[in-house]
């Protein structure tokens, strides 16, 4: 499969237009200008979809339109997709199977959560708006475009180790604008570091599968576990190691397609 390569231009425009789309939703947030459409929609579409909606579509547009890109070319299909979703319910399930038998052993009680609506509208809104954003971009878009700037200087090693550096870096920068707006310094420092780990673990399985629906559903599911039942125990490391296993197995849970760390090395050195 052949890897088209973008202008820098495409990327660059894309980055900024990301980060202004961002400022603004932050501040539309601010003024409670998504309010109206919470409450008309009994909150099963809210100002997370809607924002990140928007700097999807100019993203697309951009992407697809003017820098001629393609799906193929971040490694969406429909059996992709199909895979993904399997997977990210059954990590679901398997993490709800935990928190219910964990918070019954400890407290002889299961109490289910209320405001089922607001949680779908937090799904919806990590699922097609925030991950989907992000993911796309910079895992899809970005990490295979910084590889294919670098693959032409250094050795494959190295290619990846720099693409996941890069594009970790890009995804912190790309945040610190609205950052310095709504945290503290202490907090600031504390979201960066989970900011550079988050993006390089998103990285690292996202070219071990070569699925990015799979990296959007991890992605949604950490933002916001989902949890059908009020627990003190915290599902997102739950979530991470069933994750980690998943992929460090992917080979023979879904068929060897590359070697571990390897998967953009023949797509694209074609």
């Amino acid at each position: 499969m052949k890897i088209k390569k973008l202008e820098y231009r495409i990327i660059i425009i894309v980055l900024i237009y990301n980060v202004l789309n961002s400022l603004l939703v932050n501040y539309l947030f601010s003024i409670d200008f998504f309010n109206p459409i919470n409450y008309y929609t009994n909150e099963i579409i809210n100002g997370t979809l809607v924002g990140n909606l928007i700097g999807l579509s100019g993203s697309l547009f951009i992407i697809f339109k003017i820098g001629k890109h393609n799906l193929g070319s971040i490694w969406f299909s429909k059996r992709k997709l199909i895979i993904a979703i399997l997977l990210i319910i059954s990590i679901w399930i398997i993490s709800h199977i935990f928190i219910i038998a964990f918070s019954y052993y400890t407290t002889r009680e299961i109490i289910f959560i209320q405001h089922f609506n607001v949680m779908a509208g937090n799904i919806i809104g990590q699922f097609f708006g925030n991950s989907l954003l992000e993911e796309m971009i910079f895992r899809g878009i970005l990490l295979i475009q910084l590889y294919l700037i670098f693959i032409a200087k250094y050795s494959n090693k190295m290619t990846i180790i720099y693409s996941l550096a890069a594009s970790a870096v890009i995804f912190l920068l790309s945040h610190i604008p609205n950052r310095i707006l709504t945290y503290t310094p202490d907090n600031l420092v504390i979201d960066t570091m989970s900011l550079l780990f988050g993006s390089t673990l998103l990285g690292i399985i996202f070219l071990k599968t070569k699925n990015l629906p799979f990296v959007i559903g991890f992605h949604s599911l950490v933002n916001y576990p989902s949890n059908i039942i009020v627990t003190n125990i915290p599902t997102e490391p739950i979530i991470f190691a069933l994750v980690i296993i998943i992929t460090l197995k992917w080979d023979k849970i879904i068929g060897k397609e590359t070697e571990y760390l390897l998967p953009i090395v023949e797509p694209l050195k074609v």
